[in-house]
């Protein structure tokens, strides 16, 4: 459970999930808030489905496989079913126009084969930005200002000032624009971007992994573009990132649900329960992982690089980049 102040008093957030979203109007996902305001509780808009954040639980003892054909060639990947796109940060800043968006999974893997040959477009902002190919980790999250600005939230390869979260408009006013980037941080405060790999949004923080520390960091999303991003939370992980990791909500106990593609198990993706805070500016959190590493294997457990996850199916889809391969497991 997060907290917040309140008149200066330090109370839990209270999450809402699907019997409470009639009272919101909208369909999105906010935390309740006594104060009125959406930025103190969860939001996912339309790019997620309007979920609510729930617990998505995949059943790692049967799958359905996509071995001939194109896929997707990102890393790190995020599915936006409703606007029939499929984004990603490498090799460039771009999405693939995606002609099952919107539909229902029938049952056949191939319901995500793209053809980034003919279907993939650079964002506009992606050369505004000077990113180039060094775009890494990617997910899709929302601005904490009054609009909740949907952006497509991009990690960078290098381990140098300036190089931390690209932020890019996704919305239809502006769409692909560079909106500009902000240092990720350590707990004191200091500069501490790294090859940032693995990127997901949990509805309220913007969740990181690099490949250079077995750690999950926790932002504070922002408002606007300017300074560095405020680390909130972290978590020991059981291995340093490789290339993707995917967010499946919250359980019973406030913990998030994680599943991660991690160093000396990257055939598939590894899934982590992140110890729920009792309270902000927790650094020294901890984790549970969920059954064996890389639970959710690759085709023919070959080395894998991308996951990604379709909120209306509720589909895990592990392949893609380098293996040519899809496995999609379901809840």
């Amino acid at each position: 459970m997060d907290f917040t102040k309140k008149n200066g008093v330090l109370v839990s957030k209270q999450r809402l999930f699907a019997p409470m979203l009639a009272t919101f109007g909208g369909g999105s996902a906010r935390g309740f808030n006594p104060g009125g305001g959406a930025e103190d509780g969860n939001y996912f808009g339309s790019e997620y489905q309007n979920w609510t954040g729930a617990d998505l639980i995949f059943d790692s003892s049967s799958s359905d496989t996509f071995t001939t054909g194109p896929t997707y060639q990102s890393l790190d990947t995020f599915i936006d079913n409703a606007g029939g796109k499929i984004y990603g940060g490498y090799d460039a800043v771009s999405y693939n126009a995606w002609s099952n968006g919107s539909s229902t999974y029938s049952g056949n893997a191939n319901f995500y084969s793209v053809d980034p040959s003919t279907d993939r477009t650079t964002l506009s902002g992606a050369g505004t930005s000077g990113i180039a190919s060094s775009g890494r980790g990617c997910t899709v999250a929302y601005m904490r200002d009054a609009s909740r600005t949907a952006v497509l939230v991009v990690g960078h390869t290098a381990a140098t000032p300036g190089d931390g979260a690209y932020f890019y408009k996704i919305e239809s006013t502006g769409f692909g624009s560079y909106l500009g980037n902000m240092d990720f941080t350590d707990s004191s405060g200091a500069e501490n971007n790294s090859d940032d790999v693995n990127l997901v949004y949990d509805g309220q923080y913007l969740l990181r992994m690099n490949r250079n520390q077995s750690i999950v960091y926790g932002y504070e999303m922002p408002s606007s573009i300017s300074g560095s991003l405020n680390l909130v939370y972290q978590w020991s992980a059981p291995a340093a990132a490789h290339y993707s990791m995917v967010f499946c909500g919250y359980n019973a106990s406030g913990q998030r649900r994680i599943i991660a593609s991690l160093a000396g198990s990257d055939s598939g993706g590894t899934e982590i329960l992140l110890e729920a805070p009792t309270a902000l500016n927790q650094y020294s959190l901890g984790y549970t992982q969920v059954g064996s590493a890389a639970k959710f294997d690759s085709y023919n457990s070959t080395s894998n690089y991308s996951l990604a996850l379709d909120y209306k199916n509720s589909n895990l889809i592990v392949g893609g980049y380098g293996n040519g391969t899809y496995r999609v497991y379901s809840t």
